[in-house]
């Protein structure tokens, strides 16, 4: 027969086995619910608002925030971008930029983004760079994925199939012109803080990416490139956000 200070060991033991199940489960919990895209919805069930940017609250408004379900991806717009392409170890010079206004398409549900079309309108030259002969944009379509940590919301960017997300640059450099292409290290994916507070307006999500990693460059090398600047997130005739 089992002493009574063995009984108690083994029904402390089974308390502690619970506990850290239970533990287990808020930890699974917590890491798997990624912030999801909402977008401004007609007979919504948290109807607050009056109109179709969820901007105005109104009692008796027939709009609200509803999330996008990842079964059915809403088409988004990118517009009005501008970013900074840096390769910061070209020999001799170190740093060379550009600046390039671009624009896209794509789509949003659920936690995931997808980049299908992604179009460098114009580039300007910045630091070292005498002039840009020519510029595109690599391997797509991208894919984007939100995540929490520390009550701030990430994405990560990465390639779907065809390659890494980077970019293509031609400049004169020194009289000299080289094409230089950047993207994501294979197996590192690109990871940036999102923010949609920068406009004060929640008709468009604004994706500040000035934490982007270093790309590997094909001039610089490996951990060379750097992207920087914002990217507009446009869901046409509604409001987008993610909470």
């Amino acid at each position: 027969m089992k002493s009574i200070g063995t009984m108690r060991s083994i029904k402390i033991a089974g308390l502690c086995v619970v506990a850290m199940f239970a533990m287990g489960m808020v930890v699974v919990a917590t890491a798997s619910a990624a912030p999801v895209w909402e977008q401004c919805t007609e007979g919504s069930t948290t109807t607050k608002y009056a109109e179709d940017n969820c901007k105005v609250a109104e009692a008796g408004g027939k709009w609200g925030w509803k999330a996008i379900p990842a079964g059915a991806a809403a088409t988004v717009h990118i517009t009005g971008s501008t970013l900074t392409l840096k390769d910061t170890k070209v020999p001799i010079i170190g740093t060379v930029e550009v600046v390039c206004a671009i624009e896209g398409e794509g789509t949003a549900g659920g936690s995931i983004g997808k980049v299908e079309k992604l179009t460098i309108k114009s580039c300007s030259a910045g630091k070292n760079c005498e002039k840009v002969e020519s510029s595109a944009i690599k391997d797509l379509p991208w894919e984007t994925e939100f995540f929490e940590t520390e009550s701030k919301v990430f994405q990560t960017l990465k390639g779907t199939g065809a390659g890494e997300p980077g970019w293509s640059i031609s400049c004169k450099v020194l009289g000299v012109t080289e094409t230089d292409e950047c993207k994501i290290i294979p197996g590192k994916p690109g990871e940036h803080e999102d923010n949609n507070e920068r406009t004060g307006n929640e008709w468009l999500q604004v994706e500040g990416i000035e934490a982007l990693p270093r790309y590997g460059c094909s001039v610089g090398g490996e951990a060379s490139g750097v992207a920087s600047g914002s990217i507009d997130i446009l869901r046409p005739k509604t409001g987008l956000r993610v909470p």
